[in-house]
């Protein structure tokens, strides 16, 4: 995408942030219905531009198919030319709602539309982090069959949050053996997880066209998406990353 025009992406002039404290940390995520004052246009915009298809290897780094690369399932386009609206949003929602005094200049933007039944590495399943790439996080919802949403996790020893380094503790330990063990590169089919032996999910924000959730990219958190939702259909959605 070598153009953008910055007034489709625009942001209405009035709208209501609803605050929510989830979890038994009580993080803060914010949630905005409505947000694009052209929503179908956006719409149509990310249904015409091409997007390249993500593609799995399994563990001898065969190619698999389409699919989910770690954390990214099916159609992924990142936009590498600035979205001055979608800046504006994001530092106007971490300094007013995280009281956050840095200003974020480079906002990442990533179109994501995937449907059900893909071929995926099993990691993708679990929760995931964004808080190697930024430092707040924000989904859009382009779908109106308003299936799914963000799930968000807690680890077996209490983690909900990836611990920055200098707090390294025995819980992101315990966190780091599990995440690097070799079954989470094997091959399975996409399918979000609710609850297991590791992981228990606390709290599901609901798809909804047009609404945007932000929260702290540390949380663990992902796409809530099961195998008979999108089965004809894709999954559309914007994610911005707030890199500091």
């Amino acid at each position: 995408m070598n153009i953008i025009n910055n007034e489709l992406f625009t942001i209405r002039e009035k709208y209501e942030v609803e605050e929510k404290f989830i979890g038994e940390r009580q993080s803060k995520i914010c949630v905005v219905h409505d947000i694009f004052e052209y929503p179908e246009d956006v719409y149509k915009f990310i249904k015409e531009h091409p997007i390249e298809l993500n593609k799995t290897y399994d563990a001898d780094f065969n190619y698999a198919g389409p699919s989910a690369v770690h954390n990214t399932p099916g159609y992924v386009a990142d936009v590498r030319l600035e979205v001055r609206p979608l800046r504006r949003f994001m530092n106007w929602m971490t300094s007013q709602h995280f009281k956050d005094p840095e200003y974020y200049r480079n906002i990442n933007v990533r179109i994501n539309a995937f449907t059900s039944g893909l071929t995926a590495l099993k990691r993708a399943c679990y929760p995931h982090t964004d808080s190697y790439r930024s430092s707040y996080s924000a989904t859009i919802y382009l779908d109106k069959k308003n299936l799914g949403g963000t799930s968000f996790y807690r680890f077996n020893n209490g983690l909900e949050y990836n611990i920055n380094t200098k707090l390294y503790d025995e819980r992101m330990i315990e966190f780091d053996k599990w995440n690097n063990h070799w079954s989470h590169s094997t091959l399975c089919e996409f399918n979000t997880i609710d609850n297991d032996d590791n992981w228990t999910m606390y709290h599901l924000e609901s798809m909804e066209w047009n609404k945007v959730v932000v929260y702290e990219a540390g949380l663990f958190h992902n796409a809530f998406v099961k195998p008979d939702m999108y089965k004809n259909e894709y999954r559309t959605s914007i994610n911005l990353f707030a890199l500091g």
